[in-house]
């Protein structure tokens, strides 16, 4: 599978825009989708100013979802919720992504794309642990595609939901690092 990752710029926040609308994304990632809440969100990491690395996917040279990277110990607060549900390493990360073209579901792709990004960054961040993800209960195809991407249901727990539509039931999926991996 041909995957690349570019990162994010103020070009793509149209694009982004677009896939946040789609229903199978709004569905679980409901965050605005309008230019100015884009550049708020978004903008600060374009800048450097944001410490969430966030990549642009595409297959085949085709531009087809998201994907970020994030530090627990940057996000102390949701740190603490998690801890209340699993033990979360003090070094561990978690990640967000997304596919917005709906012709890139069922492939594959968003396994694929998961573990990818998790190699590619513990090869570059030698002090990146575990990956600790909390899915919906409800998204099953979100923490499918983390499980064929090598991670194991940790837990289940109560958070806030990205979607207020949503109850707070989320499992916990985690990819432990073994000291053979990069």
């Amino acid at each position: 599978m041909n995957l690349t990752f570019t990162a994010l710029t103020r070009a793509d926040l149209p694009l982004l825009g677009r896939w946040l609308t789609v229903p199978a994304v709004a569905r679980w990632w409901a965050d605005p989708s309008d230019p100015a809440a884009l550049e708020r969100e978004y903008g600060p990491r374009i800048d450097g100013r944001d410490r969430v690395p966030t990549w642009i996917v595409h297959l085949d040279n085709r531009p087809i979802g998201l994907i970020q990277w994030y530090r627990y110990s940057d996000e102390r607060e949701y740190l603490t919720q998690m801890r209340q549900i699993v033990p979360v390493p003090g070094d561990a990360v978690s990640i967000d992504y997304l596919i917005g073209e709906e012709s890139a579901l069922g492939r594959g792709v968003g396994p694929e794309m998961i573990d990818r990004l998790v190699r590619q960054q513990w090869a570059v961040h030698d002090d990146a642990g575990d990956v600790v993800v909390a899915v919906h209960a409800d998204n099953t195809r979100s923490w499918r595609a983390l499980e064929k991407a090598g991670f194991s249901h940790a837990a289940d727990g109560e958070l806030d939901p990205d979607n207020p539509i949503d109850d707070r039931r989320h499992r916990i999926m985690v990819r432990r690092r073994m000291h053979h991996e990069p």
